[in-house]
């Protein structure tokens, strides 16, 4: 789970760390008629002591390299060369053994994207040549940050470390992965390893910096993108375009960088000045009804975690679905949805799903973007935290019904024994189990169910649980289930405590099988006096008591 990270000795600094990205600016034109893009980018680097930088830049043409405004010897690597051993296939005699070859193959290009494809010799430094470099990089190339950088988001550097410019201009066309065009509409997609498909950059893990952002469309166009927008410039070009610059002062990963273009109609929030609403102009209407609640969200999360929004403005940018990679594809201060999340005012059954995941989207930009795991073994946790904070939201302002129904279905799909697989330690240490639950769509639900456990014990014991000769929970002799009002307990608490585990309870103790009509009774009594009658007689003159005595004396 994300801790504090331990500083390294000299000798393992020296063995295991690469270079670190202090800054990077990017430069993007956008040639929306040709489906072109051309950039350039300025990465402030601290140098390693091999004098070389490995970097992720897949499906782009480099037109040059320089370092400190001196051409760079470079060597660009395609990952996705033919490479496949064609013994493998050869030794395919049945469905089985092609699913292996199939499999292993795409395990190994899995592989070979993750490493860098881009080797950058700054300078000479090692006295090893650099002739052998290939697909089998040295262990010390492979790019690490160091804790000063990520801890703290710092861009500064120790003065005994090598800080070098590097600039590499480059173009894509026609690319189909990483960023896509529509019809008048260009958009990227944050899926994993996807970021390197439409500029260079360091893709770790670890890897934090700060960002300078700067977009070129035709004038008539809108560029969203991360940070803060400075400022727009017209130029004098013949047809005009226009530029957006911005700026991203939190340290982010690479990954969390997007961008969309298209004639969007902006639409600033009426009660957060921070935060802006973007739609194509068929949408506007639509986009008006549904963001009118989104101040609430905001306002709560921020109230609830006792601290601001973590970047300076936050923009939801909303596009057609036949362009959209997904529902919601997520950035640093920004978010991406599909269009078909919008609904009108006449609309209700639409109305619940997307305030949710609206609300969603906003709080992963504390729990994921901002707030970071160590490994990504610890995704889980933070998409854990992240609807642990929208079921808050859920609860405040669509009601405790609905926070319960829905933490309901999303369990009742999810398999007991696993739930008490992960809540059995009684710790939120990172275990294989606990690791597999990014997986599932659980995870921001069980957050909440372990937050309420002890921190140690045996469940048995610690939770009041009494079982059957046949291993049932006896629901009426298990303390479990007792009321606690005099533990500052309310009836909400109390429901929430004992809902799941009390519906788990109740499906071990129906018997299997089907419930049939086997006669009916062969005549009904006297209508008057029969004992149906009498019971519903006494029961509406015992409300009808009461009422009389709440009217009277309340």
């Amino acid at each position: 789970m994300a801790k504090p990270r331990k500083q390294k000795s000299d000798e393992q600094k020296h063995e295991n760390s690469g270079g670190v990205v202090l800054h990077q600016k990017l430069c993007i034109s956008v040639d929306m008629e040709n489906r072109r893009v051309y950039g350039h980018t300025e990465m402030k680097v601290v140098v390693p002591e091999s004098g070389v930088i490995a970097l992720h830049a897949e499906n782009m043409i480099i037109n040059n390299i320089t370092v400190d405004g001196k051409d760079a010897e470079f060597e660009c690597i395609p990952h996705y060369q033919f490479t496949d051993d064609e013994s493998s296939w050869c030794s395919v005699s049945c469905s089985k053994s092609a699913a292996d070859a199939a499999c292993s193959s795409y395990i190994s290009s899995l592989n070979r994207e993750t490493s860098p494809n881009l080797i950058i010799t700054c300078c000479n430094k090692s006295k090893e040549p650099q002739s052998n470099m290939g697909l089998n990089l040295p262990e010390n190339i492979i790019q690490s940050s160091c804790a000063e950088q990520v801890v703290n988001g710092c861009n500064e550097h120790p003065e005994d470390k090598d800080v070098k410019i590097i600039c590499i201009d480059y173009w894509l066309d026609q690319t189909e992965t990483g960023i896509h065009f529509g019809e008048r509409l260009l958009h990227t997609d944050n899926q994993i390893r996807r970021v390197h498909c439409w500029f260079p950059c360091m893709y770790t893990f670890s890897q934090h910096c700060l960002f300078d952002l700067e977009f070129t469309v035709s004038s008539n166009f809108v560029a969203v993108s991360n940070g803060d927008l400075l400022y727009q410039v017209l130029s004098n070009d013949d047809p005009p375009r226009k530029t957006f610059i911005y700026k991203l002062n939190v340290p982010v990963s690479a990954a969390w960088i997007s961008v969309a273009v298209a004639p969007f109609e902006v639409l600033p929030d009426n009660h957060i000045g921070i935060v802006s609403h973007m739609c194509l102009a068929s949408d506007l209407q639509k986009l008006q009804n549904t963001v009118g609640f989104f101040h609430n969200a905001f306002r709560h999360y921020e109230d609830y975690l006792s601290t601001s929004f973590p970047f300076g403005s936050y923009k939801q940018v909303f596009i057609p679905p036949e362009i959209s990679i997904s529902s919601v594809n997520m950035g640093a201060s920004m978010c991406l949805f599909s269009s078909k999340l919008l609904f009108d005012e006449k609309v209700i059954d639409q109305t619940i799903e997307t305030r949710i995941k609206l609300a969603y989207a906003l709080a992963r930009q504390w729990f994921g973007v901002y707030i970071v795991a160590e490994e990504p073994n610890d995704e889980w946790l933070l998409e854990g935290l992240a609807g642990f904070l929208t079921d808050s939201f859920i609860k405040g302002f669509l009601g405790n019904n609905e926070a319960r129904y829905r933490r309901y279905k999303i369990l009742y799909f999810y398999p007991k024994s696993s739930l008490f697989s992960l809540s059995r330690p009684y710790s939120l240490s990172p275990t294989a189990d606990q690791a597999n639950l990014s997986k599932s769509p659980a995870a921001p639900t069980l957050l909440p169910i372990l937050s309420r456990r002890p921190c140690m014990g045996d469940p048995d014991v610690d939770h009041g649980s009494v079982f059957d000769d046949q291993g049932r929970m006896d629901i009426l002799a298990s303390p479990f289930f007792d009321v606690h009002f005099d533990n500052d307990e309310t009836s909400d608490d109390y429901v929430d405590r004992i809902l799941y585990q009390l519906t788990l309870s109740l499906e071990e103790h129906i018997p299997p099988g089907r419930w049939y009509i086997v006669n009916n009774p062969s005549s009904s009594p006297n209508s008057t006096t029969s004992p149906a009658t009498i019971t519903l007689r006494a029961a509406c003159l015992l409300v009808a008591s009461l009422s009389l005595f709440a009217t009277f004396f309340c």
